[in-house]
């Protein structure tokens, strides 16, 4: 943690250190530094057509938490563990018709990295949860969070490092593999 944390400022250090974490300590994180990450990721993410689209619902009740990752089938045994829970969404009433049926999963998505980063700058501890459910649990966490015109676009658990933390291994390809310059 001493490691990481120290060299936050150093951006090849930055981007090639942060990994999604599964466990966490019990410290709380304050809501101040919370809404500080998030105003960040605000000015710091492009948008569609300079729309503000996105929502996030910081969720540290444990009850509510435990409901609302239980229909997210990938944190099983880690999730509830975290002190904070972000369901970051897209209000779909910015959005004009079909053809722009991609963008509020983009600017979502973009939006999402972005939290991802200030979290990570700010030292804290985070893991994606992709949203990748049948509609009718959709629906259900809709209901519970009173989501009348937002698409969720992704869960994600949020803590303080635990002193030592394992990672998952996570093959990263080299850039040619996946470069192409025409």
């Amino acid at each position: 943690k001493k490691d990481l944390i120290k060299d936050l400022n150093n951006f090849n250090h930055f981007f090639m250190n942060r990994r999604s974490v599964r466990k966490y300590s019990n410290e709380d994180i304050s809501n101040e530094k919370i809404r500080k990450c998030i105003k960040l990721a605000i000015y710091g993410t492009p948008t569609v057509c300079n729309r503000p689209i996105n929502k996030v619902y910081v969720i540290k009740n444990y009850k509510l938490r435990g409901k609302i990752l239980s229909y997210q089938n990938g944190n099983r045994g880690f999730g509830i563990n975290a002190p904070v829970l972000l369901v970051i969404t897209s209000q779909l009433q910015n959005f004009q018709d079909s053809t722009e049926r991609r963008a509020p999963y983009i600017g979502g998505g973009m939006f999402s990295q972005s939290l991802i980063y200030t979290l990570h700058s700010e030292g804290f501890a985070t893991c994606c949860l992709n949203w990748d459910v049948e509609p009718q649990k959709d629906f259900e966490v809709r209901k519970i969070l009173g989501l009348a015109y937002e698409t969720i676009i992704m869960f994600m658990t949020v803590g303080n490092y635990l002193d030592e933390y394992d990672v998952a291994i996570s093959d990263k390809p080299e850039p040619e593999s996946i470069l192409k310059i025409i």
